[in-house]
């Protein structure tokens, strides 16, 4: 009896891996509360020497790319849910590619989301979920950025 209940205990502990692979709503009640959903490079570390991103999803399968390098650029795209994880699409300035797609892994650390990259990406470090105050600004950035954006002249080809 007593080796019963350990084994109980623990096929428990091994279910109950931090390590657990969350759903789609999981992502979207986080976009629902805060309005945003932003993922830091470094496993959620600023390094800061020209080498931090962040990916920043919004409601209606919009997601925005923040690269910070020798300066900062943004980039805007889409999302969509498949086979356990998220595929982000951009659309491509270079003549040769139209669009350029990955597909991260959705995982839970703790009480936080994770982003793992594909093992063939060059980005290998997870993208970890910010806090609340950390996305806002990050929000805020990208409203700027957008106003910006909007108040130049476009270009006549």
């Amino acid at each position: 009896m007593r080796f019963a209940n350990l084994s109980v205990l623990l096929l428990l502990a091994i279910g109950c891996s931090d390590d657990s692979r969350p759903s789609s709503t999981d992502l979207q009640t986080i976009i629902d509360r805060e309005g945003a959903a932003t993922f830091l490079s470094h496993n959620g570390e600023w390094i800061g020497t020209d080498v931090d991103s962040e990916y920043t999803f919004f409601n209606d399968s919009q997601v925005h790319l923040t690269n910070y390098g020798f300066g900062i650029s943004h980039q805007d795209g889409s999302y969509s849910f498949e086979d356990g994880g998220i595929q982000l699409i951009f659309p491509s300035d270079d003549q040769i590619q139209s669009t350029w797609k990955i597909l991260f892994e959705l995982k839970r650390k703790g009480n936080e989301l994770v982003l793992v990259a594909p093992k063939n990406a060059i980005m290998g470090s997870p993208f970890r979920q910010v806090d609340a105050e950390r996305n806002q600004s990050t929000v805020e950035r990208i409203k700027d950025w957008k106003r910006q954006t909007e108040m130049q002249p476009q270009s006549v080809e």
